[in-house]
């Protein structure tokens, strides 16, 4: 509906279910899919990671997703305003999860900026990372892609791949430190605002131009993994670069806590053989263990165990030679936090703000709103309640019409 003499528009539905389904799909595929799930799976087991990652799929992942947009259809509110509508007291669940989309995105819309920039040096004849003789390239560069390759232990240690030279001075141009800002990189700011073009036409009208670019963003990630597949199972060595990645190591799923828990008991009951080596003694003093390490543990589930972590904290450093300074950390540990306490602050504030006893306010801001849209149970039961009315009014009318008949 347009907008007239200051008319409110009505908010944007998708134009069918399967304009919604495809959104939905859409978020499903992006660069993780190439860049940090292989890695993972590679370095926790192999095929034995995906045996934990199908786990959590099931028990947390798909709930988690099914309460989101449950959440959304029925509220038929953004992500704010479904909890003001839902319980008023968490609403700041709503604006600390906007924060964080907010931090994503200045992050992630410069992952895309990097990936745009390498799809373009992709077209160039001869691959800038693929050779040491670029003007960016240093002395100790090397390329580990070349077929006739002689080099010492030392200077193993001390080179570094083509490709790492590429990423850092030529596409980062990194500077000295976190302090020293340096020049604009015009290549990577030109990526950047083709980025926010892309992604401001693509829901500049909302979901009436989101369900229709769907059609494409949701379907060419798909198509585009199916091509890399077939692409790199036609590659030389291509069926043992699977068996290399996918190889189980089920000793990654065994707990290492179980051998530790036996040696414990082994060594008390060695110590008191006389004592502990008799019917059921063993299974009370596991028992006794058990109970023993998960009170002990308790305090590891508490907001403690954050601050346990910290005595023994190394400061974060990158490429392993440069620390950042204390305001960087200050910065860091100020995004970090504005979403955790956003959440408490606001029901505080709220709780604050209300009127009435304590008991009061926590009524007000803990009940729903009262003009949500019925469920399927709540439509049901109104039905039930209105036939059973209707029943009750029919028999009564016939008994009247009966009486005053006789």
């Amino acid at each position: 509906m347009e907008r007239l003499d200051g008319q409110i528009e009505e908010r944007g539905h998708w134009g069918s279910k399967a304009e919604f389904l495809l959104a939905v799909a859409g978020n499903v595929i992006g660069l993780g899919n190439v860049w940090r799930f292989p890695y993972l799976c590679y370095k926790y087991g192999g095929g034995a990671f995906l045996i934990p990652y199908m786990v959590f799929v099931v028990t947390c992942g798909m709930p988690l997703f099914l309460l989101e947009t449950a959440m959304g259809q029925y509220t038929q509110e953004g992500g704010i305003t479904c909890w003001h509508r839902l319980c008023p007291l968490v609403e700041g669940i709503g604006y600390a999860g906007q924060l964080i989309l907010l931090y994503s995105c200045m992050y992630y819309i410069i992952i895309l900026a990097w990936a745009l920039l390498y799809l373009f040096f992709s077209f160039s004849s001869q691959l800038p990372w693929a050779s040491c003789d670029n003007t960016w390239n240093t002395d100790d560069c090397v390329n580990l892609a070349a077929k006739n390759l002689t080099i010492n232990r030392t200077s193993l240690l001390n080179s570094t791949p083509a490709a790492t030279e590429f990423w850092e001075k030529r596409v980062l141009v990194l500077s000295g430190g976190i302090e020293e800002v340096g020049k604009i990189n015009w290549e990577i700011l030109l990526c950047l605002i083709a980025m926010w073009i892309i992604c401001y036409f693509c829901i500049w009208k909302g979901v009436k131009s989101t369900g229709k670019v769907v059609y494409f963003t949701a379907t060419f990630p798909y198509v585009m993994l199916l091509v890399l597949l077939i692409r790199g199972l036609t590659l030389p060595g291509a069926l043992q670069g699977v068996m290399f990645y996918l190889y189980p190591e089920p000793a990654r799923l065994t707990d290492p806590q179980f051998a530790a828990m036996e040696a414990v008991i082994t060594s008390v009951m060695d110590l008191f053989p006389a004592v502990l080596r008799k019917a059921g003694r063993r299974e009370i003093l596991l028992l006794v263990f058990c109970l023993t390490c998960f009170f002990g543990q308790l305090i590891m589930v508490t907001e403690l165990s954050f601050i346990c972590s910290m005595v023994e904290y190394q400061p974060l450093t990158f490429n392993r030679w440069y620390v950042y300074p204390d305001w960087a950390y200050a910065l860091g540990w100020l995004l970090a936090l504005s979403s955790i306490l956003l959440v408490p602050a606001w029901a505080l504030g709220r709780m604050c703000a209300e009127k009435g006893s304590m008991k009061q306010r926590w009524h007000r801001l803990c009940s729903p709103d009262t003009e949500l849209p019925f469920t399927s149970k709540q439509l049901a039961e109104m039905k039930e309640t209105a036939f059973t009315a209707e029943m009750e009014v029919l028999v009564r009318t016939n008994i009247e019409e009966h009486q005053n008949g006789l």
